[in-house]
Parts: C-alpha cells; sequence; structure tokens
C-alpha cells in the first residue's frame, strides 16, 4: 500500500463511518468522510480519491447511484460498495454497474483492507494499462496502420499534418504498398472523419467514362 492513498468514506451510520475512518487511518490511508452521496460526489468534484468505499443503502440516493455518478465523474477511481449480509442481489446489481468490488456486513477490519488494498491494486492495473495503450497507440499505431520502424513513425506523423488540410493529397507508392490504408487514416483523423470514406477504383473505370 502507498502512503496517503485518497480514500472517501461514505455511510449515513456515523458510528460505522468513524469506525472505518479510524481503521483506514491507522494503516496510513488519508481519509474524507460524506454522510451521503450528495455529499461524497461534492467532494469527488473537488478532490481525486484513489478509492470510496460507500454503503449501498442510505436516505435519499443510494450507493449505486454514487456508483453511476463516479463513473463519469471520476471513471478511474476505484469503488467498493457495502451491502448488508445476505443481499447477494445488490452485490450482484453493485458488479454489474461497475463496482470493483463489494463488502458483506458484518465485516471484521481484515477484509475491509483486504478487499480495500485488492481494489486499489486492480485500479492501479487499469491506470497503468489505460497508460501503456496511450503509449502504444501514439508510437505503433494510426487507424489499420501498425508500425514502430522510424520509416513508419515518419509516416504517422505526416499523416498527422495533413489530416486537417483541406487541400487535395496525392499517396503514391507501388502496387500493394497500402495507399488506401493511407488515405483511409487521413480520413478518419481529420475534421472529415463522420464523413464516409468512399473509395473509387480508377483502374476499373474506363478512360472514356473517367
Amino acid at each position: 500500500m502507498t502512503a496517503h492513498q485518497a480514500i472517501l468514506v461514505v455511510d449515513d451510520d456515523a458510528a460505522m463511518r468513524e469506525m472505518l475512518a479510524e481503521l483506514l487511518r491507522d494503516e496510513g490511508y488519508s481519509i474524507s468522510e460524506a454522510a451521503s452521496v450528495d455529499a461524497a460526489l461534492q467532494l469527488a468534484s473537488e478532490h481525486e480519491f484513489d478509492a470510496i468505499l460507500s454503503d449501498i443503502k442510505m436516505p435519499g440516493r443510494s450507493g449505486l447511484e454514487l456508483l453511476g455518478e463516479m463513473r463519469r465523474l471520476r471513471p478511474a477511481t476505484a469503488v467498493v460498495l457495502m451491502t448488508a449480509f445476505g443481499s447477494i442481489d445488490a452485490a450482484v446489481d453493485a458488479m454489474r454497474a461497475g463496482a470493483t468490488d463489494y463488502l458483506t456486513k458484518p465485516f471484521e477490519p481484515e477484509a475491509v483492507l483486504l478487499t480495500l488494498e485488492r481494489a486499489l491494486d486492480r485500479r492501479a492495473l487499469e491506470v497503468e494499462n489505460r497508460r501503456l495503450r496511450r503509449a502504444v497507440d501514439q508510437t505503433s499505431r494510426l487507424g489499420d496502420l501498425i508500425g514502430t520502424s522510424p520509416a513508419m513513425r515518419e509516416i504517422f506523423a505526416l499523416i498527422r499534418r495533413v489530416a486537417h488540410n483541406r487541400s487535395s493529397i496525392l499517396i503514391t507508392g507501388d502496387s500493394g504498398t497500402g495507399k488506401e490504408v493511407v488515405a483511409r487514416a487521413i480520413h478518419y483523423h481529420g475534421n472529415r472523419a463522420e464523413l464516409p470514406f468512399v473509395p473509387v477504383n480508377c483502374s476499373a473505370i474506363p478512360e472514356g467514362l473517367l
């Protein structure tokens, strides 16, 4: 566990909320508390949390509604939902809605720490995977074009430079070298990407008709 990871504890039960907050502070986490979904969303809009530990059933808006809002507001934040013992349907709903994990009340302190650590590890892995995908996309792929050689990176850079240009572009190369693939990449990375891409095989059209 990384010291000072930020955790938001959400529960309308003050005793439960304070118990969880104290438990997590003792483990070195930086803790914020909220007694309602609205209060939690206000805090989340102002601060970035590594994880949220929230009860499902609360007066007003539920933990599932908090989860839905967080998927929009802070999609990288891990959300662990707490549900009463025997509420299997609620746990299933939570996971289907995108919860990172869930806890069934009553629970032991060790279960809370293990579940939270697992959720944080999963969040870190997802963040790293997104970073790596962005890095790969920027260096080795552009549309259907894939390559890491200096020549391919030069082609990627050239496509990005001309994609928004309104001038006609002439693409030359031997048969089978991927001229149409390059044309598609230019089209779908420019400001006309929402419009149809219409390839025309000019060599198949008689000269007079063309």
